[in-house]
């Protein structure tokens, strides 16, 4: 950890981390320090061992607040400590579960993560019932109750995801200074099985005939989601000026690729055919535009679940077209680092793989297995 004299031009002359936090000791206060983050953040944090154990306040953010008015805060928290005050603590005492979230959201979700309007999502569909409550009022036994009745009424890898919210939450507040327990610790999550649903070739077949009766709009979002097995997300948010349809390569900036990379998606031609289409008759910067805040398609379940309907196909999330894409890579011949590179793949064994490796290959892989899908879904067998 390094030591420096925080000033402004010393803060701006910091260099934005590659990747998770670095933080920073002021020279000139024993407990300021200063954290920055990839996304260009930086937080002044009061840090001293109270009661034997570590404690990170947060007491602003720079350039809001300056290094000068950091360190009279800090000395503000060395005197509350001195006279015997509970340091830092945040009221949420007096605030309810919604107060809590609201303050995650604004302060932490929105500026740090990509999937923010998904986390949105589920505090106001499944979390009204503790909207109100205080956290004194949400017991471990409350939190698992509750999570048990999730896990009934919505399954239990959705009454996970769920309860990790209210984690995270808890989690952020307790950063924040509040002296609350989280009472999630005590909660046993339900067991995980990594899912290997994918698409037959009778279903395949079923699926793009259910395309059909979907707006073209849809039907190319869906098909490009598939031919490039990439991540729901990403497909949403596509825009022109990451494309190079030339050379059939889709890039996607590492602040928007769910590890924080830069990744290059291969392109087949039926998806470079889709793309150019679609290129003729748009001006927006997005290839799937909308009205909407965020320029480009956000909400796809509705559509999603009546296309599954018309297929008769159940059990079967989109995270599947994913998994699906690969599984004929994998029947055509492709090598797990083959697979591995056209989707995207950032483990850190296969990452020299990757780096070393010919795009031709990769190439021949995504084309052999879109043509074999185009070939299911027109009901030719092998």
């Amino acid at each position: 950890m390094a030591k420096i004299n925080f000033g402004k031009r010393v803060i701006d002359a910091l260099p934005i981390p590659t990747e998770g936090r670095v933080r920073y000791h002021d020279t000139g206060h024993r407990y300021l320090y200063l954290d920055a983050f990839p996304s260009g953040n930086r937080t002044f944090q009061y840090v001293r061992k109270i009661d034997g154990k570590m404690k990170f306040i947060k007491i602003g953010t720079y350039p809001d607040m300056t290094p000068t008015e950091a360190r009279i805060e800090a000395d503000k928290k060395s005197s509350e400590y001195s006279r015997g005050e509970p340091i830092g603590v945040k009221k949420y005492s007096r605030k309810n579960f919604a107060d809590m979230f609201n303050d995650y959201l604004e302060k932490h979700l929105k500026s740090e993560t990509r999937t923010w309007t998904e986390d949105l999502r589920r505090f106001n569909v499944y979390l009204p019932p503790i909207h109100k409550l205080t956290p004194k009022e949400i017991t471990p036994q409350l939190v698992r109750d509750f999570h048990k009745k999730l896990g009934k009424e919505r399954g239990e890898v959705s009454a996970n995801r769920i309860i990790e919210l209210v984690s995270r939450t808890f989690n952020f507040a307790i950063h924040e200074g509040a002296y609350i327990p989280n009472p999630v610790a005590a909660v046993k999550m339900f067991k995980e099985r990594s899912r290997e649903r994918i698409l037959d070739e009778v279903e395949i077949k079923r699926f793009f005939d259910a395309l059909k009766t979907l707006t073209p709009d849809w039907q190319d979002f869906f098909q490009l989601a598939l031919f490039s097995g990439a991540r729901r997300a990403n497909v949403q948010a596509m825009k022109w000026e990451n494309l190079d349809l030339e050379r059939r390569i889709w890039t996607i900036p590492a602040k928007e690729f769910k590890t924080g990379d830069k990744t290059e998606i291969i392109l087949s031609d039926p998806a470079i055919d889709i793309l150019a289409r679609r290129l003729q008759k748009t001006k927006s910067e997005y290839v799937f535009p909308s009205c909407g805040k965020s320029g480009h398609i956000v909400e796809v379940k509705g559509v999603w679940a009546k296309l599954l309907k018309t297929a008769k196909i159940s059990d079967f999330h989109m995270h599947d077209l994913r998994r699906t894409f690969g599984s004929y890579q994998a029947k055509t011949g492709a090598s797990l680092p083959i697979i591995g590179k056209s989707l995207g793949h950032h483990g850190t064994g296969a990452t020299a793989i990757y780096a070393r490796m010919d795009m031709n290959p990769v190439r021949e892989s995504v084309d052999k297995a879109t043509a074999a899908m185009l070939k299911a879904a027109n009901g030719v067998k092998k």
